[in-house]
């Protein structure tokens, strides 16, 4: 039901029977009651597992979470829909991303918070730039009568780069693959991560913060056979100890750098 005042009616049928139903003067009773719409509130919107959302570059693959609370006096009983969407401003719902039933909050007592795993999106091909993200709770999950939902809004910016720059360094063909520590480390902001590929392929260079979780992709892209460098700013990250994987075909290779500010 959509939000209102609606009646619940009792009927005593005094012989359950559908004949005659206007001479048996059976009681009939009737109260209101209201339907109020959910009292979740959107506090939180996480890309790949972050609050502070990182740095993107088109074509990056992303996943979207959300934090919902319950500020209401109930219990959250409903399943909600989502809306995502992304725009050059707060709150703008110019380019929709994914819609429908894609959160479901059961449960949540008053004062509740829960993380919702929600949506997965690939970075369309932006300018750099600063764009904003907005997740929508759409109560009712339809699109009629949407002005008079009071849908929860919630907005927060991310960054989008420019392409990475990868350099061919040498002209000779390396023996075998080969990914080398980062230069300088410890470093602050800016480090050189060098590898070697001895056939073509399609090659994956990303970082990860020491939990596993995502940080940024330096390289996703078909190379031809050479020796590359790359050079990784982590201008926007905390100090710390991070991990780099390089995945070219079938080679596999982990390493460690240092993070001082």
């Amino acid at each position: 039901l959509s939000p209102g005042t609606y009646w619940l009616t009792a009927e005593v049928d005094y012989d359950n029977k559908q004949d005659d139903e206007a001479n048996e003067n059976n009681n009939i009773y009737s109260e209101s009651f209201t339907v109020n719409a959910p009292d979740l509130t959107i506090t939180d919107i996480l890309m790949n597992s972050q609050t502070n959302l990182p740095d993107v570059v088109a074509g990056q693959n992303v996943r979207l979470d959300f934090i919902a609370k319950n500020i209401g006096n109930g219990a959250s009983k409903l399943s909600i829909g989502m809306k995502w969407w992304w725009g050059t401003m707060q709150n703008a719902q110019t380019n929709e991303i994914a819609t429908g039933l894609l959160g479901t909050i059961n449960g949540l007592q008053p004062g509740e918070s829960e993380t919702e795993t929600d949506a997965s999106w690939i970075i369309p091909a932006l300018s750099p730039g600063t764009y904003w993200l907005t997740a929508e709770v759409d109560y009712d999950n339809k699109q009629a009568d949407e002005a008079n939902e009071n849908n929860n809004i919630y907005s927060e910016s991310f960054t989008v780069n420019g392409p990475n720059f990868i350099e061919n360094i040498s002209k000779e063909i390396p023996g075998q693959f080969q990914l080398g520590q980062n230069y300088p480390n410890p470093f602050n902001p800016t480090t050189n991560i060098e590898f070697d590929l001895p056939i073509s392929g399609f090659v994956t260079l990303k970082i990860y913060n020491i939990e596993g979780k995502e940080i940024a992709t330096l390289v996703s892209e078909n190379l031809s056979a050479g020796k590359y460098s790359t050079e990784f700013n982590a201008d926007n990250l905390a100090s710390g100890l991070y991990i780099y994987i390089i995945n070219a075909g079938s080679f596999f290779q982990v390493k460690k750098m240092s993070l001082v500010k």
